[in-house]
């Protein structure tokens, strides 16, 4: 198992009771893996919305962006970037 470490920014802040979230998956799990089991981790919402903003948030490392089918990072440490707007 790899415990990820997630810290949430913007509106994925506002869904859990602290600032980051932590979950346990099996070695070699992707990105795709951790956003399908993520919006249940959430203790503050509703799961379809957790669901919709989760599949439209990107996820990151401290060097890159990464994409659904990359593997986990070994050290367990990612955020996760919902959508912004602004004017």
């Amino acid at each position: 198992m790899i415990r990820i470490q997630l810290e949430l920014y913007g509106a994925c802040r506002d869904l859990h009771s602290q600032d980051r979230v932590e979950i346990d998956l099996p070695e070699g799990s992707t990105v795709a893996d951790l956003r399908e089991r993520l919006p249940a981790a959430f203790d503050r919402a509703d799961p379809q919305r957790a669901a919709e903003l989760v599949r439209c948030s990107a996820f990151a490392t401290d060097a890159a962006l990464l994409r659904d089918a990359d593997p986990l990072p070994g050290n367990g440490s990612l955020a996760i970037l919902p959508p912004v707007s602004g004017g």
